[in-house]
């Protein structure tokens, strides 16, 4: 990548910052989950139609706006092979994109899970598929207690099997359940996630078959913290998979990444939140681009 290229066309947030000392997200009354038990033994649920596809065609064009927008103004947007890099918060611009994040079946669902009041987080925008390995999102959304997060994945596209849809172990998040067994994974892996997650997966690979999100423009794929989950390889790499993923954290936690994991913090949150028709959503930066 260039280093003469920017990877975001702001410079300074104001905004956050404001958000953050008039409404500082503490105060609120701890969470009591997780509640294993709201999600199936498959570890995860499909809410069908739950964006109409007009909203999700006007969102892709929305972000296309925005990426000829970053293109103007010299960003650095795409790799080496001219595709995008995911979005991080585009909800924080697109007024329909928030809207549907706010979903209240959604967010009765996590909240049911937390014991507590959801909100979005963050959000990611992609255009292509991530082609992430099989993971667990526990370490890079470390909380107190455990598991204080969940992933909602909106298709804004019907998702081709070409496109590298997300790829999943149903059930996997039972074997993942327990710190002390997290810890001697990290601890075998010498302290590399990564390399910790190759481990996880070679264990459960005998016991359960992988499976792909057989996803529609509209729908929400909602998966437990614990489910190892990744993104498939594209067979064609030139197809999009317009696709967002919201991550759901309770109101009052602070979520920390995977340099705190399996080690203790003060519960202090570091955003402000906003509330929006009853829901909320965390103030965070404005849109940028993370590699």
């Amino acid at each position: 990548m260039s280093s003469a290229k920017k990877l975001s066309p702001y410079s300074f947030d104001a905004g956050r910052i404001a958000r953050l000392l008039t409404r500082p997200n503490i105060g609120y009354a701890p969470p009591t989950g997780p509640h294993d038990d709201v999600f199936p033994e498959e570890g995860y649920v499909i809410l069908r139609g739950a964006a109409s596809k007009q909203d999700c065609q006007d969102i892709i064009k929305e972000y296309e706006a925005f990426e000829q927008w970053r293109d103007d103004k010299n960003c650095q947007v795409r790799d080496e092979n001219g595709r995008n890099y995911r979005l991080v918060n585009f909800h924080l611009v697109s007024e329909k994109l928030r809207a549907i994040g706010l979903n209240g079946n959604a967010h009765d669902l996590t909240g049911r899970f937390f014991g507590q009041k959801s909100l979005v987080y963050t959000s990611l925008y992609f255009k292509h598929g991530s082609q992430q390995r099989p993971h667990i999102d526990t370490p890079f959304f470390w909380t107190q207690p455990m598991n204080m997060f969940c992933g909602v994945w909106l298709a804004l596209e019907d998702v081709s099997p070409d496109a590298g849809p997300v790829i999943y172990y149903p059930g996997s998040h039972k074997y993942f359940s327990d710190p002390a067994k997290l810890k001697r994974y990290h601890d075998a892996a010498e302290g590399d996630v990564q390399r910790m997650f190759g481990l996880m997966e070679s264990d459960i690979r005998d016991a359960i078959q992988p499976a792909f999100a057989e996803i529609k423009a509209g729908d929400i794929f909602i998966w437990h913290p614990g489910l190892m989950h990744g993104g498939s390889p594209a067979k064609v790499p030139g197809l999009t998979r317009h696709s967002v993923v919201f991550h759901f954290a309770p109101l009052g936690v602070n979520v920390r990444d995977h340099k705190k994991f399996l080690q203790p913090f003060v519960n202090w949150p570091k955003y402000g939140v906003v509330e929006q028709a009853g829901r909320y959503y965390a103030r965070g930066s404005l849109p940028a681009i993370m590699i």
